[in-house]
C-alpha cells in the first residue's frame, strides 16, 4: 500500500505495528523532502497502529529538514504511548544521526526483522 503514483512512502501493516519503507534514494530534494513530510504526518493522524518501524534501505542520503520530521512523528507516536524505530540505515545517514547524537533518542535496528522483534518484546513487558 502506498499513496499513489509518486509516492515516498509505502505501508506495510505487521500486527499491531506499521513497516514504512521510505522508496526515495535521496531526501534531499525540496520535492522529495515536501512529501515525506506530508506522507508522514498525514500517515501520524489517520493510522491507528502507535508503532512504526521507518525502513530507510533504498535511501542513499537525507538532510535535516526530512530528520525533522522523524523527530516530529516520533513525539507524536511516544505521546500515544508508541514508538519510532529506524532501519537499513546506510553508512553516511547512520553516521550523520550519530553526529547530531539522534542515535540516543531513536532506536535503529540491524533490519526490519530486529525492529519487528524489539517491538513486540517492548509490548510484552
Amino acid at each position: 500500500m502506498s499513496f499513489g503514483p509518486g509516492a515516498i512512502i509505502q505501508l506495510e501493516p505487521h500486527g499491531d505495528a506499521l513497516l514504512l519503507t521510505v522508496a526515495s534514494g535521496q531526501l534531499t530534494n525540496l520535492n522529495a523532502i515536501d512529501r515525506f513530510d506530508h506522507e508522514m504526518k498525514e500517515l501520524s493522524q489517520s493510522r491507528a497502529e502507535r508503532n512504526w518501524v521507518l525502513n530507510f534501505c533504498d535511501v542513499t542520503f537525507i538532510v535535516t529538514p526530512a530528520i525533522n520530521t522523524i523527530l516530529v512523528i516520533m513525539k507524536r507516536l511516544r505521546a500515544k504511548g508508541g514508538d519510532l524505530l529506524l532501519t537499513g540505515l546506510n553508512r553516511d545517514i547512520r553516521h550523520i544521526f550519530e553526529l547530531m547524537r539522534l542515535d540516543e533518542v531513536l532506536t535503529i535496528a540491524a533490519d526490519v526483522t530486529a525492529a519487528l522483534q524489539a517491538l513486540e518484546a517492548a509490548g510484552d513487558r
